[in-house]
């Protein structure tokens, strides 16, 4: 895989969103897309931290936007094969502190998406991951 290209689309809602496009080098082929709503996903450590502070206190918008996106990809891709009933506490894999996720999972067998939630400490995120087969 080479390097993603990285597209930053305008906000429409209440994050803007980084759409990351990854392909094969040898044939150009798109592989694997990333969408991620967050804020400052690019920015510098030191305007991040400030950003934690405001977002840590949105979990109600980051669930609404959650089952927003949700909707819209049931409409386009019909019921999912997994997702949760809401947030969930979940143990970090790395040591770090806790956070709350969430995940709505459709796989058929020319594709697999995942909607993926992480609220807490450093990450405040909604990302879909889209893999062709």
């Amino acid at each position: 895989m080479s390097k993603p290209l990285i597209v930053r689309r305008e906000k429409t809602s209440l994050l803007p969103i980084y759409a990351e496009y990854f392909y094969s080098k040898p044939d150009s082929i798109l592989r694997y897309i990333s969408y991620d709503w967050e804020n400052n996903r690019y920015g510098n450590y030191n305007d991040k931290k400030k950003d934690w502070e405001k977002q840590s206190t949105k979990l109600t918008e980051y669930n609404a936007e959650y089952e927003r996106i949700k909707k819209q990809l049931i409409k386009e891709f019909n019921q999912p094969i997994k997702q949760d009933d809401g947030t969930q506490e979940t143990k970090s894999d790395y040591g770090g502190p806790d956070y709350l996720s969430r995940n709505t999972i459709w796989e058929s067998d020319k594709r697999f998406m995942k909607l993926n939630m992480i609220f807490g400490a450093s990450t405040y995120r909604i990302r879909l991951y889209y893999y062709w087969k």
